[in-house]
């Protein structure tokens, strides 16, 4: 992708940022196998925490345990590659739901860019991270099957 950017080939980025996001949603189902790999059991762990607790500290929970793999903190922490991804996991739900959405929005821009067109110049990623550590999505804490062997085949044929 950073070949074709530089070169400015439109079709070259698009072919690559592609196959970029497939591998991304790959890497999610192979997580998605284990139940050591699912964003869900860590925040339900967290939220058990709380079990006899207020609700605003079963939320303060959740939102801690999301903020820990994800902004770190506070916006000084974060903004200027500080500590930003300091905690990355490569969990289910946390690579499809947060990191593949990231680096789309980052492809949809970098492509109108080089297709000249309006795009966002700009990207606040603290304020779109902090909105998602913040939500209140429920992630899976059941594994899936575990049989990878047609995505194998899948990943090989190209």
């Amino acid at each position: 992708m950073t070949a074709a950017y530089n070169a400015k080939d439109v079709e070259a980025f698009e072919a690559n940022a592609s196959i970029f996001l497939e591998i991304i949603d790959n890497m999610e189902k192979v997580t998605a196998t284990s139940e050591y790999f699912l964003l869900g059991r860590w925040v339900e762990m967290a939220k058990a925490l709380g079990e006899n607790a207020d609700d605003f500290t079963k939320e303060l929970y959740e939102l801690n345990a999301k903020a820990l793999v994800t902004t770190w903190g506070s916006y000084n922490q974060s903004e200027g590659g500080r500590l930003q991804d300091y905690s990355n996991r490569q969990w289910s739900g946390l690579i499809g739901d947060y990191y593949k959405t990231r680096w789309q929005r980052w492809i949809n821009a970098r492509t109108s860019e080089l297709k000249g067109e309006q795009y966002e110049t700009n990207i606040n990623w603290f304020e779109w991270e902090w909105s998602w550590v913040r939500s209140n999505t429920v992630y899976t804490t059941t594994p899936t099957e575990r049989d990878l062997s047609a995505l194998g085949t899948q990943i090989l044929e190209k």
